[in-house]
């Protein structure tokens, strides 16, 4: 996993990515201070909050770490599973990985360097930071064992397993592919958010409602408040086991690459 993430990197370097300029910026800084915000992207800046990087409840935003662990590590019944997890945000399933394997989440936070992310003993404990998941995400992106994770997110069920919904937070940003929704069991002590998109990956961590984290992500990132998620359809993703689609490098470093020992 960590040689993957190097080769990732080196190739983002070499080849010069930038953001997207459809790219959310993260605008305004007198958000209120319940809600932490956080945007990295694709070439490894980021922006965040005075708070993003404060450790807050990762409520069902775990199972991101945990889903993406179980497609390097777990048996072949749980990574089946892993997508459908992701997309009603199931927890008995979530719970039942949880169990099998323990050290994922915290295994995950050292391979991606997540200083504000830790397992606490249960999933459902875990904490996390807005920068934290959003670097997460923005960075297994390219990785093709990545994909059910990715799915689970752009083809989120509008209704969770529990009967919540979810069209929340950063869901609401304009070009937002896919989402990952967590609450707290009584909906309004914690609620949190990750979005991706063209170049970007968002997140709201919030202590607050669901309308709380809209209004904070909206805010936070200069959008006029919005009814619901905007309808951006999101890349197909590659199948497990596919291979990284070739990368158009300039010219110009046609050369380098050449010379590089391992490319």
């Amino acid at each position: 996993m960590k040689k993957f993430l190097g080769l990732v990197l080196a190739l983002i370097i070499a080849v010069g990515l930038a953001p997207a300029a459809s790219a959310v910026s993260l605008t305004n800084s007198d958000v209120n201070s319940r809600s932490s915000l956080a945007v990295v992207y694709s070439d490894g800046s980021s922006s965040a909050t005075a708070n993003g990087y404060e450790a807050r409840p990762a409520l069902s935003l775990s199972k991101l770490y945990l889903g993406y662990w179980v497609m390097y590590h777990g048996s072949e019944q749980h990574k089946s599973q892993v997508e459908y997890m992701l997309r009603v945000s199931h927890d008995g399933l979530a719970s039942e990985m949880d169990a099998a394997y323990p050290q994922a989440i915290d295994e995950i936070a050292r391979d991606f360097n997540l200083s504000s992310t830790s397992r606490n003993g249960y999933w459902g404990q875990s904490s996390t930071s807005a920068v934290d998941v959003a670097r997460f995400v923005q960075s297994i992106r390219p990785d093709p064992a990545a994909a059910p994770v990715l799915r689970g997110m752009t083809t989120a069920a509008p209704v969770a397993n529990d009967g919540i919904g979810q069209n929340f937070g950063t869901s609401r940003l304009p070009g937002a592919w896919g989402t990952k929704y967590g609450w707290s069991n009584d909906l309004h002590s914690s609620t949190a958010t990750v979005s991706f998109g063209d170049g970007w990956a968002a997140a709201t961590m919030t202590y607050g409602d669901t309308q709380a984290n809209t209004h904070d992500t909206l805010h936070g990132f200069g959008m006029a408040p919005a009814v619901g998620p905007l309808p951006v359809p999101a890349p197909e993703l590659p199948e497990i086991g596919s291979t990284i689609p070739e990368l158009e490098v300039p010219e110009e470093l046609t050369d380098v690459l050449n010379s590089t020992t391992g490319f």
